[in-house]
């Protein structure tokens, strides 16, 4: 007889996410293998270290995207300023 299945950390992140976004544990259990206690037990587990933020995605992912954002916005500034640089240039060369 088998024994209890695991679970990996992404998957167990991925039915966590589905609860904050108004999954069940019930709902998840029926869809997913893990007991609507196990899903709980994780969501308290994850809340209780600090793993998944108020948006509901992991503290490490969370971190990861705002660090691309604000890459991606430094990057959209540049080319902004590159283009106003660019037209400048264009309208003196008209007068």
């Amino acid at each position: 007889m088998p024994g209890r299945p695991t679970y990996t950390e992404s998957y167990k992140r991925a039915i966590i996410v589905l609860v904050r976004s108004g999954y069940t544990p019930s709902e998840l259990g029926e869809i997913f293998q893990p007991t609507p206690t196990t899903i709980r037990d994780w969501f308290t587990k994850f809340e209780n270290e600090g793993r998944i933020s108020a948006e509901g995605l992991p503290n490490d992912e969370q971190g990861e995207l705002s660090k691309k954002i604000e890459k991606l916005e430094e990057e959209r500034d540049a080319l902004a300023r590159a283009l106003a640089w660019a037209i400048q240039k264009i309208d003196l060369a008209k007068i």
